[in-house]
């Protein structure tokens, strides 16, 4: 890549944009990561504090917001939040050649270069919004947590980015299938799968040391989108003698009732960094993903990266990784 291309990428939260700017920074490319997330937290990934334009004050919203109200208010606040991010930082695009924008934080950086004539993709991470809602609306309906999950504004916004920008990039072919399956043009799209840190996630030196149990791991939140209760359905169902099933990740306020009476069986671990995870990945026998919707969950590649077999619906870009490793098939 040229070191005359100037890339800025916009981003509310984190996702795989901070490996997308310390990729490009390599490359001599990145012009600036503009981001919601404090100054101290991009530093892991290599970016100097010159290319990082932080604007923490939507983030600083919404915890506020999510605090008080105990999360009862944080679709209602939704809209807002990305607005002021978005508002904020369309207005640090000048001098940009390209910009890579998240979806739901991209419509007033179109705007902006739409009138300079400055080419910029949307970054959609999960299935196309109708989909999403659909799947969304469909399993909250059947799990009787009757409540919106994207505020209607957010989701017209988004729409309009799809339309407007220059191009949209997906992750996985369940997204670019959504994307078709609702009239996008697949000459719009550019398909851009999800890479893994090799130098991080490897499998364990001369073989991992494992005991004789089956260990099943799935890490990730433990929410309805992830599909939790259909794991747990299906452990239960498989009643495999001395299985083991270890859950690791964040709990949301629907996982108890999610999981329900623990199986025989169960470890949940709670939230683990992404620098730990490896050393779970590693007394695992399998990894199992059962989620309802997104678009590549990117625990898949480094469970794969660590010498695990994938068991994964088709809603989690899973599809792409098996098919890579097993073409045939």
């Amino acid at each position: 890549m040229s070191e005359e291309i100037k890339v800025t990428i916009v981003v509310g939260g984190r996702w795989s944009a901070f490996d997308l700017a310390k990729g490009l920074h390599k490359r001599g490319a990145l012009y600036r990561l503009i981001t919601n997330y404090p100054r101290f937290l991009v530093r892991r990934w290599g970016i100097p504090d010159e290319k990082i334009v932080c604007l923490t004050a939507s983030q600083w919203v919404y915890q506020i917001v999510h605090r008080v109200s105990r999360g009862r208010l944080d679709v209602r606040f939704q809209n807002i939040v990305h607005q002021l991010f978005a508002e904020e930082a369309a207005r640090c695009l000048e001098g940009s050649q390209v910009v890579h924008a998240w979806a739901g934080f991209a419509e007033p950086s179109i705007k902006i270069c739409r009138s300079r004539n400055v080419p910029i993709v949307v970054d959609r991470m999960s299935s196309h919004m109708r989909t999403q809602c659909r799947l969304m609306d469909e399993e909250t309906k059947r799990l009787g947590l009757r409540r919106a999950i994207t505020h209607p504004s957010v989701v017209d916004m988004e729409l309009r980015e799809y339309e407007t920008a220059t191009k949209v990039v997906v992750p996985s072919r369940f997204v670019e299938k959504s994307f078709v399956q609702n009239g996008f043009g697949r000459e719009k799209l550019i398909y851009n799968p999800l890479g893994v840190d090799l130098s991080r996630f490897s499998p364990a030196p001369g073989g991992a040391i494992k005991d004789a149990a089956f260990r099943i791991i799935y890490t990730g939140s433990l929410t309805y989108r992830k599909g939790i209760h259909y794991l747990l359905d299906a452990f239960r169902l498989a009643a495999i003698s001395g299985a083991r099933l270890t859950l690791v990740g964040g709990t949301s306020s629907e996982s108890d009732r999610l999981i329900g009476e623990p199986p025989d069986g169960l470890e949940r671990v709670g939230h683990v960094p992404q620098n730990e995870l490896v050393r779970y990945y590693h007394r695992a026998s399998v990894f199992v993903i059962a989620s309802i919707e997104e678009g590549m969950a990117m625990v898949q590649a480094q469970a794969l990266a660590c010498g695990l077999p994938l068991i994964c619906t088709e809603n989690t870009g899973g599809e792409d990784l098996l098919q890579i490793i097993a073409p045939s098939v």
